[in-house]
């Protein structure tokens, strides 16, 4: 007769902090491979463990001593085991002697359907545990979740009472934040604000006009240059007035 799983026999060991002693928890099972955890978890995040359900593929058992050697709570046990099943491996427990196959069988989805209803009580008692504490720190006045934003009035305050001897973690109390964060706060008070720089004034660049003599100034009306008398004086205007330039007259007039 063939073997009902074809892949390999996995066992999963884990230590209790009562029993350090893994030897009997599989002792006398057929196994192809183990793995062990030798510290106790407080959840699946264990290494051996998640080595484990790597290693893991369809057609294998992982087989455990116990279900509370697989996982610390119901909800966990019952997140694994669906996982498993999913995927093709069964799940056996030497000391239940229960199996999970993940194939249609009334029994199991019973005992699954059980495990379902008590890991969701769990949860929904976990959550009012929660609940139930957050509401006895509000009546204590504690302040829950990330620290408030101080306002820059507040911060100066804060600084200024410290500076007066007020004890610190009296003023943490008060504005809901770590005493730590009161040292903070004084610390970037003394720190000097930051000096702006100057502004940088736009001055205007200088603009030099480079006037040429205009050829009419220096045309006679019959359209012939002027006599060296003539042109001169207005040569020696235009260096005065306009950019001081020295002109040198290469150009030779004859007298009339």
């Amino acid at each position: 007769m063939a073997d009902e799983h074809k892949g390999q026999r996995i066992g999963y060991l884990r230590v209790s902090a009562a029993d350090q002693n893994t030897h009997r928890q599989l002792d006398g099972v057929e196994l192809d491979r183990t793995f062990e955890d030798k510290a106790s978890g407080k959840d699946t995040n264990r290494p051996a463990l998640r080595e484990a359900l790597g290693y893991v593929r369809e057609g294998d058992v992982l087989i455990c001593h116990s279900m509370d050697r697989l996982a610390r709570s119901l909800v966990d046990l019952l997140s694994l085991v669906k996982d498993l099943t999913g995927r093709g491996v069964a799940v056996e427990f030497h000391k239940e002697k229960l199996t999970f196959t993940g194939e249609p069988n009334p029994m199991q989805e019973l005992q699954l359907g059980v495990m379902g209803a008590v890991a969701q009580f769990e949860r929904s008692m976990i959550k009012e545990r929660q609940a139930e504490g957050i509401r006895a720190a509000q009546a204590q006045g504690k302040h829950l979740g990330r620290a408030p934003k101080l306002t820059a009035d507040q911060e100066a305050q804060i600084d200024a009472r410290a500076a007066s001897g007020e004890d610190k973690s009296a003023l943490a109390k008060e504005f809901g934040i770590s005493r730590a964060s009161v040292y903070n706060v004084i610390a970037r008070q003394k720190k000097p604000a930051p000096v702006a720089a100057p502004k940088r004034e736009e001055v205007p660049a200088q603009s030099v006009e480079h006037t040429t003599p205009s050829f009419v100034e220096l045309e006679s009306e019959g359209g012939k240059p002027k006599t060296r008398e003539l042109l001169m004086p207005k040569l020696d205007k235009f260096q005065t007035e306009k950019c001081k330039i020295h002109l040198e007259p290469t150009v030779e007039f004859e007298d009339d």
